[in-house]
């Protein structure tokens, strides 16, 4: 959130403070002709985020991964999950998220929802705070309130148990037991209560919460964390070092740590999906070794393998992203690079979190490449910006020039169009997935000049939002100007979860492909 100071008028405004408030004394300390009385407070109200938006689904394309659909249901649960989408692109989150966790009952093969469950569905469970110090001087609490109304619920009062699994460790779980009053609207009453049941030595961690809806099935609450001191000591601490580096070779791996020290914070996961996200107490580590190796004159960024978030500055521009790295790319053999850009409304985690159940993880494994996915919302009108990534990356790792690649989805795939268009000749195919803007030559034609690398295009079916036939004409059109451009048609699928179903093939597409120098 940025802040605007202004330095005129400063004087006259406190002068108007003042009359303001000497006029307000007046009234409150007048003697009353009635007695005031308060009013009554307002009824609680659902309200829907985007991180419950998120966590919604995250939860549910993990699900599809483990139970996938059989034919007969592809194009129906596509057309239920778009309207999802669009409820989501008309700001209708609790829409939204109610779709998507009666879609995710369903693939969980529990048949019919009880009541119960679909009142568990309807709420927002978290323990605050949710950085928890123990012995600190503010002690948990357990706080559910509604993302929306529960028609089935009005009127009654519901146990659950909110279930904390420590994600590095297979220990019990620990189990909260409370209880949830709807009021004849179907919305919570609001439960704020504190913990009693918390165990006295609680072993610092991440914890998975999970709401117990029934005994078959489980609704995912996000993460808590528990930590010996506030993460906002350790960061300043942390911070502090940092500023002690003076080597101007570690000058990238430093500012790259600031970067991941800036998550670790103490607020509320609610107000930043990035701590909604990432385990802050293993962070906390993970930025703990990395300081540690640059004051002891390494880079620990060169080479990393595995999953990390960072912001790479792209031309002054600051860029969060998400990486993977196989263990293969400790080699010293030069890798394939993939960059993969998300659509609307999402950002760097999704093709790690969402798309796919983050099976884009498992194919890097497979056909041994590094992913890079970054924020796409700066790619979009700077197409040349993904030149710098490329250059970030190879500065990372080895890279092999003749076998990089980007895929799209929907926002993303107009992106990879204008990113083909103005680093054609950096890259050795590209992928569009449920977007237009077809991929050509730099100059924005398309007319098959040999900047322009191979480009496959997916088209949904039953794409709510992008005509596939129209993109499909467009796509013929510009092969027939000489673009080398293949179009496939994802049968019955829709525009969001298309990304998971071709995924996988759009991956070995690219693989096989090298620059054309």
């Amino acid at each position: 959130m940025r802040s605007v100071t202004t330095g005129q008028g400063i004087d006259a405004s406190e002068s108007r403070a003042a009359l303001v408030l000497a006029a307000a004394l007046m009234v409150l300390t007048a003697a009353p002709a009635v007695t005031a009385q308060d009013d009554p407070p307002a009824p609680p109200r659902p309200v829907a985020t985007e991180i419950d938006l998120g966590l919604a689904f995250m939860d549910f394309e993990r699900t599809l991964r483990a139970h996938p659909l059989d034919e007969a249901d592809i194009a129906p649960v596509n057309r239920a999950f778009d309207s999802a989408a669009a409820a989501f692109f008309s700001r209708n989150f609790g829409a939204a998220v109610r779709r998507i966790r009666e879609l995710t009952f369903a693939r969980q093969g529990a048949g019919d929802p009880t009541a119960d469950e679909l009142a568990a569905a309807s709420l927002r469970v978290r323990l605050v705070p949710d950085v928890f110090v123990p012995g600190g001087d503010e002690q948990p609490r357990l706080v559910a309130t509604s993302v929306y109304a529960a028609e089935q619920a009005a009127g009654r009062t519901i146990d659950f148990s909110l279930v904390l699994r420590r994600s590095d460790e297979a220990d019990q779980p620990v189990r909260l037991p409370f209880n949830v009053t709807w009021d004849e609207r179907g919305v919570a009453s609001g439960v704020s209560a504190p913990l009693r049941t918390l165990p006295s030595a609680l072993p610092t961690g991440d914890y998975e919460m999970t709401l117990a809806a029934s005994s078959r099935i489980a609704v995912p609450m996000g993460t808590w964390t528990v930590v010996d001191r506030p993460l906002a000591e350790s960061r300043a601490d942390l911070e502090r070092t940092l500023d002690s580096v003076n080597d101007p070779s570690l000058a990238r791996a430093v500012a790259m740590a600031r970067s991941r020290a800036s998550l670790l914070s103490d607020e509320s996961a609610m107000s930043n999906l990035n701590l909604a996200l990432i385990r802050r107490a293993s962070l906390r580590h993970e930025v703990e070794a990395d300081v540690q190796a640059i004051t002891s004159g390494r880079d620990p960024f060169r080479g990393r393998v595995g999953d990390w978030w960072v912001t790479l500055t792209l031309s002054e521009t600051t860029v969060p992203c998400r990486i993977y790295a196989p263990a293969a790319s400790a080699e010293s053999k030069p890798m394939p690079l993939l960059i993969a850009l998300h659509g609307a409304g999402g950002n760097e985690h999704m093709f790690f979190e969402a798309y796919g159940g983050g099976v884009i993880r498992n194919l890097a494994d497979r056909h041994g490449f590094i992913v890079v996915s970054p924020l796409t919302y700066p790619f979009t009108m700077r197409g040349a910006l993904a030149g710098d990534l490329i250059d970030a990356m190879r500065g990372l790792y080895e890279i092999d020039d003749d076998r990089v690649y980007v895929v799209g989805h929907s926002m993303g795939a107009m992106a990879t169009a204008g990113i083909a268009r103005r680093i054609g000749d950096r890259l050795a195919g590209v992928c569009l997935i449920a977007g237009g803007g077809m991929a050509g030559p730099r100059g924005g034609a398309n007319d098959g000049a040999p900047s322009s690398p191979p480009a496959l295009i997916y088209a949904a079916e039953i794409d709510f939002l992008m005509n596939a036939a129209g993109a499909q004409r467009a796509a013929e059109q510009a092969r027939a100007a000489g673009a080398d451009i293949e179009f496939r048609l994802a049968r019955d699928q829709g525009h969001v979860l298309v990304v998971g179903a071709v995924l996988p093939e759009a991956v070995a597409w690219l693989m096989e492909r090298k620059r054309q120098r």
